[in-house]
């Protein structure tokens, strides 16, 4: 079995599919309703659910005999004759359509035949013409009408079902919708998935560190809704974004015990598995469990090692430190707030940006309307957000002059220069000058590219747009603000929100 544990179940209460599968089996009815010569259950988001969902629903009972057929399994008009009539409870196969028609006759004494047909799409490349366009009206031709009702499941309309020529069938069937599942129905699914999971994982693992269930079900639900939000755009499919979830819990499973169940410190491995599984699991190039243990042989194999070695105040390291600090400031402080926070007036000029009366006047109407800042409106729930390369730099020049370090100003002259120009060395703002080279030497970008595979950086722009670079910081506060201690840096001073 190649898909995770926990995602096999599709239960039956929730409300979009209880309606639908409610007016299927209404339109059913029992033996002694009649029901419509040909039925269609539309899928598009959830194909695999709507078959599992109609094999539950759909059961043969006192007076209504059931057969499930498939093209691909029946790939053969004989083979779909065959089957049918074994599973409505006859013993000898026709060969042809007209043999199949006699039997149906035989079989519906003082009975009801229901024939389901799923993947009805794929019928039309694998049968011929003549079988596919009769089964809508095998009522009709064997005289049983109301007695023999053909069920499509499908993810495509009937408008998809269409001959050689491009005609549609002339007997449409009634067709019932299954709808895409709200955000709160396939969190509630996810939610549902999470039982088998852990209980898979403790059966399998020796780890007697893990905390305590409700803690591990808690942190699911966050995990959860992260990977939905993440690939709803790309998968509409529930059982898919099921099997990405599930498969993304069980990788990420191994890493809780050594930081606990707090999303803040497993972010950095969540963001890592929520983009592989983007490229690869998705697109199903890797199936789930191979995945999977892909990860966890990953995780053993790799030597344990801090994610990032504390600097000293100067250097590479020191500069390296003040760069991710410029990135934490990049992704959570408002691009308006760069020119209050990192803009300094050279020289003795004291010119200040006035606001103008309008810009004040709605600033004051808007408070006045809305109150003070709500909490849900905070930098710090809105998460990191993407910045410019140009920003980064920029944040990070203003951060190298300020807090004035071993930049090695008096290199940047001349050697003839030095003694000429030393009495105005002041004037020159050569901290300036040197935080601008270093910020955009080739040091800077090398030291950008090793955050970003340590993970501690994230590149969202694609990897051949060099033009406008976009980068999005995947470090915890936690871990920055001790950084920033490190360095003796002031972090919560330069947030224009503190984090909590």
């Amino acid at each position: 079995m190649d898909t995770p544990l926990g995602v096999h179940g599709v239960p039956l209460d929730v409300p979009a599919w209880a309606r639908a599968m409610h007016m299927l089996t209404t339109l059913l009815g029992p033996a002694t309703q009649p029901s419509p010569p040909a039925l269609l259950l539309h899928a598009p988001n959830s194909p695999t659910s709507a078959q599992r969902l109609v094999r539950a629903q759909v059961q043969p009972c006192d007076g209504v005999a059931v057969a499930h057929v498939s093209p691909l399994v029946a790939c053969t008009p004989r083979l779909f004759f065959a089957q049918c009539v074994r599973q409505l409870g006859g013993t000898e196969p026709p060969t042809d359509l007209g043999g199949f028609l006699l039997a149906l006759q035989r079989l519906a004494v003082r009975r009801k035949l229901l024939i389901v047909l799923h993947d009805a799409e794929r019928a039309r490349d694998l049968w011929p013409e003549s079988l596919w366009e009769a089964l809508p009206l095998l009522a009709e031709m064997s005289g049983l009408q109301g007695s023999v009702c053909v069920v499509y499941v499908s993810a495509l309309p009937w408008s998809a079902f269409r001959d050689v020529s491009g005609r549609t069938v002339s007997a449409a069937p009634v067709a019932v919708h299954l709808p895409r599942l709200a955000r709160d129905d396939v969190l509630r699914l996810l939610a549902h998935d999470a039982d088998a999971s852990l209980d898979a994982f403790c059966a399998a693992s020796s780890d007697t560190l893990l905390p305590a269930r409700a803690a591990l079900l808690s942190l699911h639900a966050h995990v959860a809704a992260l990977v939905y939000d993440s690939v709803r755009s790309l998968v509409r499919d529930e059982h898919e974004v099921r099997t990405a979830a599930a498969a993304v819990w069980c990788a990420l499973l191994p890493s809780v015990p050594s930081t606990g169940p707090h999303l803040t410190k497993l972010m950095p491995v969540l963001s890592e598995l929520i983009r592989d599984a983007l490229q690869r699991l998705v697109p199903r190039t890797i199936g789930p469990a191979q995945w999977v243990r892909e990860k966890h042989a990953q995780r053993t194999a790799a030597a344990p090692e801090a994610p990032f070695a504390w600097p000293g105040r100067t250097g590479f390291a020191g500069m390296s430190a003040f760069l991710l600090i410029a990135a934490f400031l990049a992704s959570y402080n408002p691009a308006k707030t760069d020119v209050k926070y990192f803009v300094r007036e050279l020289g003795n000029s004291r010119k200040r940006r006035r606001r103008g009366k309008a810009q004040s006047a709605a600033d004051a109407a808007l408070l006045e309307v809305e109150g003070e800042k709500e909490i849900w409106n905070r930098p710090q729930f809105w998460g990191p957000r993407t910045f410019t390369l140009e920003r980064l730099l920029s944040i990070y020049h203003a951060l190298l002059a300020d807090f004035e370090l071993d930049l090695n100003e008096d290199a940047l002259l001349a050697a003839n220069e030095r003694a000429a120009r030393a009495h105005d060395k002041i004037e020159l703002h050569l901290e300036h000058v040197a935080g601008e080279f270093w910020s955009r030497s080739a040091t800077a970008l090398g030291q950008i590219n090793a955050l970003v595979a340590q993970k501690l950086l994230v590149r969202m722009s694609p990897a051949g747009k060099l033009g406008a670079m976009q980068y999005r910081v995947n470090a915890p506060y936690t871990h920055v603000r001790a950084l920033a201690h490190a360095v003796g840096f002031p972090l919560d001073v330069w947030l224009w929100d503190r984090v909590a």
